[in-house]
């Protein structure tokens, strides 16, 4: 709690312009923060996230859980939607692509980093194209 409120003393007085997200420890456990309008808000998520992107417009997450799942959420709605389940392949640091209809991600192919495979996920269709093999 300190660090969250050191954190909003410092956006008062230096960072006024668009909004950033970040993740805290909190009661010992990983939350996902948003700062926006000068106001700092917790995005109550189902599992821990590991890994996360917001979308400002949509008001929305994307995020690796806990359990290796990719995870999609509207941020004033209690349900998550299920996008990916792990399985020998792990992934990674989802980003929403600007359009806001595909999610860019990470697969670790056979769940580590030596060979991996940028892709992307359709949110509309949930088609997966690989964008960069490595």
């Amino acid at each position: 709690m300190k660090f969250l409120i050191l954190l909003s003393i410092s956006l008062l007085l230096f960072g006024k312009d668009s909004g950033f997200v970040f993740s805290a420890l909190i009661e010992n456990e990983w939350k996902i923060v948003v700062s926006e309008d000068d106001k700092l808000r917790i995005i109550q998520t189902e599992l821990e996230p590991r890994t996360f992107d917001y979308d400002f417009v949509n008001k929305r997450i994307v995020y690796i859980a806990s359990d290796k799942t990719l995870r999609l959420k509207n941020e004033f709605e209690d349900h998550e939607i299920t996008l990916l389940k792990a399985g020998v392949d792990a992934y990674t640091q989802p980003i929403f692509t600007p359009s806001g209809e595909e999610i860019v991600m990470i697969k670790l192919i056979e769940g580590n980093s030596v060979n991996t495979d940028i892709i992307s996920l359709n949110l509309q269709t949930k088609d997966i194209k690989n964008v960069v093999t490595q």
